[in-house]
């Protein structure tokens, strides 16, 4: 008895679980990936501020620095003019190399940052004190400092300190606002992480249950199978032993000059029928076989024309006309496994083909090619890519497996492989070809002539 997975209604709840469980984690991930995102810009600006507000203090310091100096160089100028004797000459150019350096210290901050122009302004007046000492303009150095250096420096200061406070307020704010999203991502990391973790623990444990609700189910269809398998096995053997009997006998009769004419036609059907069903039974002992691995194959040197006149007897018998043009070679092929598959493929072409049917056969290189050819309307297009497999019954292709039971061409194709050969289908210039490549035996031919001839009348 076929099993089947006892909660089919549990199915769509598990869904809507696995939906939420999606949702949430997707949820939580969106959240944290934010929370980091936020984070780490807010760590950006912070780097950023602090970097203005340590430009800010170096600024500072360096307006500080070249006011000490410039107020230090224009004194050291006055002494030196007014204390005769004094030499202040080195005090005087290490002042001012001070001032210098704080000079050029201002412009590289300067340019690195939000432009400062009252620092620039008391730059300028720093360096017109500077330029004035140098030049012994000591005077013209203290009026400018006494007019000017103060409130430049002033100025100078007031700006720096107020850019300061602004970046100072914006890296507060900025602070707060990263510890905002780190507090949000950590509830919601501690809230909803959890939650996940159940719900995922719970969908694990669902859908190792469900897995192995499917196993079961899966062991059961192959005893399943198996079983059918052996009681077709079983049941094909049986039915070869009247069959062989009956088909026998009719061809017995056939030959018989004694039968009258209007019984040898009947048993002309017996025995067609009879093969038919041999065939079917064969096909479906093959099939049971090849499902449980347990065909084997004897491979042997074949006679191509041998085969061709043996292969052809049958529905020769049976009244129908079959064309025959095959090269002699030798094939390297299990015997009855080559004749089953030929047979299936003629059988099919006289039930459901054209008029005229020829058996092709000729070498290709390391291989040997065998042709049934027809004139019929061959396979729809659509069916020709699943044409190899079993069990092709559709409306649209009634005809083509009518009195069969879908097993032929699928055997073809197993049987051909299994030989270390190939089987292909085509449709050109209104004829339908089923093609079957088996490995021969040699690479020559052998010495006896191509048979082309017709056997039987239809």
């Amino acid at each position: 008895m076929r099993r089947r997975i006892p909660t089919p209604e549990g199915q769509p709840r598990s869904n809507q679980r696995a939906r939420l469980v999606t949702i949430i984690i997707g949820v939580t991930l969106m959240v944290v990936s934010a929370a980091l995102f936020a984070v780490t810009e807010t760590t950006t600006k912070v780097s950023r501020w602090a970097a203005e507000l340590h430009r800010l203090d170096e600024i500072q310091r360096l307006v500080e620095g070249q006011r000490s100096a410039v107020g230090l160089a224009t004194h050291l100028s006055a002494l030196e003019e007014r204390l005769d004797g004094w030499d202040l000459e080195k005090e005087l150019t290490d002042t001012l190399d001070a001032v210098d350096d704080a000079e050029a210290g201002l412009a590289s901050q300067l340019g690195a940052g939000t432009p400062l122009p009252s620092v620039a302004t008391f730059t300028e007046v720093a360096r017109s004190i500077a330029d004035a000492v140098r030049s012994g303009e000591t005077e013209s150095a203290q009026e400018i400092a006494a007019g000017s250096l103060n409130s430049a420096f002033t100025d100078a200061s007031t700006e720096v300190i107020g850019r300061r406070e602004i970046v100072l307020a914006d890296l507060t704010g900025l602070d707060r606002a990263g510890a905002r999203f780190g507090d949000m991502a950590r509830l919601t990391v501690i809230l909803v992480v959890p939650l996940a973790l159940v719900l995922v623990y719970r969908e694990i444990v669902e859908r190792q249950l469900r897995q192995r609700q499917l196993e079961m189910q899966l062991e059961a269809e192959q005893e399943l199978a198996q079983a059918r398998d052996e009681f077709v096995a079983n049941a094909s053997h049986e039915l070869r032993t009247p069959l062989t009997g009956i088909l026998g006998l009719s061809e017995i009769l056939v030959d018989d000059d004694r039968i009258p004419p209007d019984a040898r036609e009947m048993l002309g059907m017996v025995t067609t029928e009879a093969a038919d069903l041999a065939r079917m039974v064969e096909d479906l002992l093959t099939t049971a076989r090849l499902s449980a691995g347990q065909l084997r194959y004897e491979p042997r040197r074949v006679s191509t024309t041998e085969e061709a006149e043996v292969l052809i007897r049958p529905f020769v018998q049976a009244n129908q006309t079959i064309a025959i043009d095959v090269e002699d070679a030798a094939v390297h092929v299990d015997r009855l496994r080559q004749r089953q598959v030929l047979r299936n493929l003629i059988s099919n072409a006289t039930k459901y083909g054209g008029p005229n049917i020829t058996l092709v056969g000729e070498s290709r290189g390391v291989t040997y090619r065998w042709m049934v050819t027809d004139d019929g309307p061959g396979v729809p297009p659509e069916l020709e890519r699943k044409l190899f497999q079993r069990y092709i019954h559709t409306l649209t292709f009634q005809q083509a497996v009518a009195g069969g039971v879908g097993l032929g061409l699928s055997i073809v194709k197993s049987l051909a492989e299994g030989m270390g050969g190939s089987v292909g289908y085509d449709r050109s210039q209104g004829l339908t070809r089923f093609i079957v490549d088996v490995p021969l035996a040699d690479a020559s031919s052998g010495s006896r002539p191509s048979i082309r001839a017709a056997g039987g009348v239809r």
